[in-house]
C-alpha cells in the first residue's frame, strides 16, 4: 500500500461519526435501560435487593435510598428519562463519536444536565405548572442523587468489558450527583437580586455520575422511542420497553417469565402474587400493542415472544405458504411423499400440523440442517413428531 492510500485510510478512520436523535428519540445509558433499579411498589421502599441468574452465575444488584426520599420508583424513572431528553436537545440532538487511534468514543456529552423545573414538566408531559408540580420533581432528583448502587456482577462497564463488583474501585455509585437548585426563597434571605427566568438554567443543574457518564462516553448507551414511552401509563409496561430496546434484534424477540420477573423488578413469592403480575403483564402487553410498540405477542407456558414486525415474521417462518389443501399436498408430491403417506397422514384433524411441519421442513433446509429432504419430511408426518410451534398458521 502506498503512503497516499494508507494516509488516506488513516483519515477515514480518524472521521468523527455523527448520530442524530430522531424528535421522537431520546437515549439512555444501556445498564440503566434493563436494571431492575426501581421499586415498583406504591410505598415508599428504602433498599432494594435483586439477585438473579445469568448464565448460571449468580449476580446481585442493591440499591440504597434514603430516609428521606427512599429508593427510585417509576416516577423518578420518568424524571431519569427526561433530565436526559433535555441534555439531547442540549447537544442539539447530536452524539459525535470520534474514531481517532482506533477508539470510539462520545466527544460531544455534557456531563452536566441544565435544566428548569417549568421545562422538566413540559418534557414529561405534564399540561399544568405550579408548585406542588415543582416540589414534587425536585424530590426525584434528590432521590436520584441521593440513591447508591452496589453491583455484584449485574452492572457492565463497557471499557473493561466486563460486569463488576466495583465502580472504578469505589465501592458503589450513585446515578446523578452535585444537584444545584436556583430557589428564590434562598436568594431573597441572602439578599441577592432574584434572576432573570431566562437565566435560571445557567444557576440550576445536575450531573451525571462518573460510572455511568464514562459509560455512555464509551459507547454504551441506546436510541429509545421517547415519545412511545411517555404515552405508557403502566410501570410494567415502560421497564419492557427499555428493556425490549435494549435487547431485542430482528422481527421478535422471546423471554421466559424468570427473566422478565428479574429484570423487571417483580417478586413472585407464591402462585397468586404468579397469577398477578402475569395478569399485569398481559395488560402492559397490551398498552405496548396500542402505541405499536410491538405488533403482536404470542404468550406461552414459560414466557413471552415479542413480535415486532408481523409482515416478516410470516414470511421468514413461511406462514404465508400451505393455507390450502392443493398447496399441502402439491409440496409433499415435491418432496416425493406417496399418495399412500398423504392419505393416511392427511386427514381434516391433521391438515394444520402437516402445514406447520411443511413450513417447519423447509426452514430447516434453508438453514442446512437438513440432509435428505425426503426422510426428514417423511419422520415429521405422524402428528406431533416435531415440535413446531411458531409454525402452525390457522387453515
Amino acid at each position: 500500500m502506498d503512503n497516499v492510500s494508507e494516509m488516506n485510510n488513516n483519515n477515514e478512520l480518524q472521521k468523527d461519526r455523527i448520530i442524530s436523535i430522531k424528535s421522537n428519540q431520546s437515549f439512555n445509558e444501556s445498564n440503566l435501560m434493563t436494571l431492575p433499579f426501581i421499586s415498583l411498589k406504591r410505598e415508599k421502599v428504602y433498599e432494594i435487593e435483586r439477585k438473579w441468574d445469568r448464565n448460571g452465575k449468580e449476580v446481585g444488584l442493591r440499591v440504597v435510598g434514603t430516609k428521606t426520599h427512599g429508593c427510585p420508583t417509576i416516577y423518578e424513572l420518568d424524571v431519569l428519562m427526561a433530565l436526559l431528553k433535555i441534555l439531547s436537545k442540549n447537544m442539539d440532538n447530536k452524539i459525535v463519536v470520534s474514531n481517532t487511534n482506533n477508539s470510539h468514543k462520545v466527544t460531544n456529552m455534557p456531563k452536566v444536565i441544565n435544566f428548569t423545573y417549568k421545562k422538566l414538566a413540559k418534557e414529561m408531559g405534564f399540561k399544568g405548572w405550579g408548585k406542588t408540580t415543582k416540589q414534587r420533581l425536585e424530590r426525584s432528583i434528590k432521590c436520584l442523587n441521593e440513591c447508591t448502587l452496589y453491583s455484584t456482577l449485574s452492572i457492565r462497564d463497557n471499557q473493561l468489558g466486563e460486569y463488576i463488583v466495583d465502580f472504578d474501585g469505589l465501592e458503589s455509585s450513585r446515578i446523578l450527583k452535585n444537584y444545584k437548585s436556583y430557589s428564590v426563597n434562598n436568594f431573597k434571605l441572602m439578599n441577592k437580586t432574584l434572576l432573570d427566568p431566562n437565566k435560571v438554567e445557567e444557576y440550576q443543574s445536575v450531573e451525571i455520575d462518573d460510572f455511568f457518564f464514562n459509560n455512555m462516553c464509551n459507547n454504551y448507551f441506546k436510541l429509545y422511542d421517547y415519545d412511545k414511552y411517555k404515552k405508557l401509563t403502566k410501570s410494567i409496561a415502560k421497564k419492557l420497553l427499555l428493556i425490549l430496546t435494549q435487547w431485542s434484534h430482528g422481527y421478535e424477540k422471546y423471554i421466559n417469565y424468570t427473566t422478565l420477573y428479574d429484570y423487571i423488578g417483580i417478586e413472585v413469592i407464591d402462585k397468586k402474587s404468579e397469577y398477578y403480575y402475569k395478569r399485569e403483564i398481559k395488560k402492559a402487553l397490551d398498552e405496548l400493542v396500542d402505541i405499536k410498540f410491538i405488533n403482536a405477542y404470542e404468550i406461552a407456558s414459560e414466557g413471552i415472544n415479542f413480535v415486532f414486525n408481523t409482515t416478516r415474521k410470516i414470511k421468514a417462518k413461511g406462514l404465508d405458504k400451505y393455507t390450502t389443501e392443493i398447496e399441502v399436498i402439491t409440496r409433499l408430491r415435491e418432496i416425493n411423499i406417496s399418495y399412500d403417506d398423504i392419505t393416511k397422514y392427511c386427514i381434516p384433524e391433521t391438515m394444520q400440523y402437516i402445514a406447520g411441519l411443511l413450513r417447519y421442513v423447509d426452514d430447516r433446509n434453508s438453514l442446512g440442517y437438513v440432509d435428505n429432504l425426503f426422510k426428514f419430511t417423511r419422520s415429521g408426518l405422524p402428528l406431533n413428531s416435531y415440535d413446531i410451534r411458531g409454525y402452525i398458521n390457522e387453515f
